[in-house]
């Protein structure tokens, strides 16, 4: 049988150039290397300020947009066929925006602030988890990810520093979310996690 649907083969020809797996991209690059430094360049720049907003699905699609806008035609838009690492396939497209609603309506600013640091951490890390598991994009989904639990911890009045998070432990945490372990998200989250007024912030 057949792994994708002709529409699903329609999109991944719209999206890929021909023969490879590689994102078509808006600088025509057509080496993986040279576009994933082409990639970082313009997210370093861009998460320097990034939109802020409501914690809604939009608000993680403009995140995206914002990051990548300038890399492909598709920023911020959810990806419209199946994709997996390895063995394990994420969220079928015909269910990413219900089920990535189900997450961000579920995010209460009010509730976390009442929580302790280690229960704060818990369910930053289930939120990131779920929606990694999800992986709404064809791509940049761990920096979009990133940057909006960056913002949850601030309205929360955490300060997480993404920055020191190196890209290859975030991945090997994922990977272990994907699976049902939380705890290596939650010790990133930990070693890179402040109280704002532990800062000073506001003294």
């Amino acid at each position: 049988m057949d792994k994708y649907t002709a529409q699903e083969k329609a999109f991944q020809k719209k999206l890929f150039i021909s023969g490879t797996n590689i994102p078509k991209n808006k600088a025509n690059i057509k080496d993986k290397e040279s576009l994933k430094d082409f990639e970082e360049m313009h997210f370093s720049i861009k998460s320097l300020n990034p939109p802020e907003g409501d914690f809604s699905s939009n608000h993680l699609k403009k995140i995206h947009k914002h990051l990548l806008e300038d890399v492909y035609d598709w920023a911020g838009e959810y990806r419209n066929f199946p994709t997996a690492r390895g063995e394990s396939a994420f969220c079928r497209p015909e269910f990413i925006k219900q089920e990535t609603d189900k997450i961000t309506k579920a995010i209460d600013i009010s509730e976390l602030k009442k929580l302790r640091e280690k229960e704060f951490v818990k369910k930053l890390a289930h939120t990131i988890g779920e929606l990694n598991a999800i992986h709404p994009f064809l791509d940049g989904n761990g920096r979009a990810i990133r940057i909006y639990a960056q913002q949850i911890a601030k309205a929360a009045e955490y300060e997480l520093n993404i920055e020191k998070i190196r890209e290859k432990p975030w991945n090997q945490a994922s990977i272990e979310s994907f699976h049902g372990n939380n705890k290596p998200l939650e010790r990133i989250i930990s070693r890179n996690l402040t109280r704002t007024k532990d800062l000073g912030v506001g003294r």
